[in-house]
């Protein structure tokens, strides 16, 4: 059987980012694959990249040089997010300046608390500032210096912008009870309905990534998005629900579940 695997090992637990089997996805969706044409059609099939984000804190920032290494190829966006509570001499150590032109800094810093909303906020702020700063990248990745790729950033072009892929994203969909960790004393460690959950890391195409930023949409999808955000501010890990249940909900365009691969596995 024809397949291609896309692997990122973290430390620790040896995380598996990204996992992609070709000819045995599990759709999203019942829908045939879309073949609409790429929303940024003004650039030349050359003009592709990819754009990289790259969360730092203060315990995992002495595995960035190794990652912007091998990362990408010299036309990817990569950008970067500083935890405001890296100091100056961690930084100065290990990020003492910008490593090539096509690295771009997160700004201002924030406070980021995993597994709390924090890291959903400050990765739409990345989409934006991405989205902002380069017309012609095809796919968002969002990972942590932990994150390792096996394979090069030459074939990761070769097979994200084949007419295959060129449009297609993929996370994990699956349904999961989640904690509610509100500061109320009646509803603290309260078990809550199921909702679709999936791991934070995925690849997500220019076209849901702008849907999930708020950039480019109707008064009416952000709204969506906002509920979301609110209700997702006393749930565990909402970094691994906003994506998923966003683009799942009933008033979010059906179209956009077009081609989102379900890499979930298990």
């Amino acid at each position: 059987m024809e397949y291609y695997r896309f692997l990122w090992i973290g430390t620790v637990v040896h995380i598996v980012l990204f996992a992609v089997v070709l000819n045995s996805f599990l759709p999203l969706t019942s829908l045939r694959l879309s073949h609409t044409q790429l929303q940024n059609s003004q650039c030349n099939p050359s003009e592709r990249s990819i754009a990289y984000f790259i969360q730092i804190s203060d315990s995992n920032i002495q595995m960035l040089p190794r990652l912007l290494s091998v990362l990408g190829t010299p036309s990817d966006d990569i950008l970067l997010h500083f935890d405001a509570r890296i100091n100056h001499s961690l930084l100065s150590q290990y990020y003492p300046s910008h490593s090539s032109a096509r690295v771009s800094l997160l700004e201002p810093r924030q406070y980021l608390q995993w597994g709390s909303i924090s890291l959903v906020l400050n990765t739409r702020d990345a989409m934006q500032y991405i989205l902002n700063r380069s017309p012609c990248w095809t796919h968002f990745i969002p990972m942590a210096p932990s994150a390792y790729p096996l394979l090069s950033g030459t074939d990761f072009h070769r097979i994200l912008h084949s007419s295959r892929f060129l449009n297609a994203s993929f996370g994990q969909f699956y349904n999961a009870e989640v904690n509610y960790w509100c500061k109320v004393q009646e509803l603290q460690g309260k078990r809550v309905p199921r909702l679709t959950k999936g791991e934070a890391w995925f690849i997500w195409s220019r076209k849901v990534t702008e849907f999930l930023s708020g950039v480019g949409r109707n008064e009416n999808a952000q709204k969506v998005a906002e509920e979301w955000l609110q209700k997702l501010l006393c749930y565990g890990a909402p970094d691994e629900l906003f994506a998923q249940n966003l683009i799942l909900d009933n008033r979010s365009p059906p179209s956009l579940r077009e081609d989102i691969r379900n890499d979930h596995m298990y």
